[in-house]
């Protein structure tokens, strides 16, 4: 059974959460700020340190959160490992691989078919030979 919240308290709460992520808002892009000038990582852990908003207010935030995740990845402190930098030279060294990788899976694939071909072909065959022996049996006894 649902209790009927007034709408004075309603909107009160609707009041104090507002405020309250107003300020997060506000907690969080001080933070990022100071980070910013500092030089220092920007992340969700590093700026729930440094504003003490919880990291789950801050995904939840989405201005905060685009803002974090774009100065993640331009991050001016340290470069960002979550890419490989390859050379222009080693690039179709690396295209070839994967070209010679797909025409291999592709062949496994095939062959994959094949055999479940077979192992289908090899269960009726198992089939056929137990219903023979069974007739084989029936008239050794007659």
């Amino acid at each position: 059974m649902k209790r009927k919240v007034p709408e004075s308290q309603l909107a009160g709460l609707k009041a104090h959460a507002e405020k309250s992520r107003a300020e997060n808002t506000a907690k969080a892009n001080e933070a990022i700020d100071r980070l910013y000038r500092r030089k220092k990582d920007i992340n969700f852990k590093s700026v729930e340190i440094e504003s003490g908003v919880s990291r789950s207010t801050l995904y939840a935030i989405p201005a905060v959160r685009e803002r974090i995740l774009k100065l993640r990845t331009g991050c001016r402190s340290a470069p960002n490992k979550d890419f490989t930098v390859i050379k222009k030279d080693a690039k179709a060294e690396y295209e070839a691989l994967i070209a010679k990788y797909r025409a291999e899976n592709a062949q496994l694939k095939k062959d994959k078919e094949n055999l479940i071909a077979q192992l289908v072909e090899i269960e009726e065959l198992r089939e056929e030979v137990k219903r023979l022996r069974e007739r084989l049996i029936q008239v050794n006894k007659t």
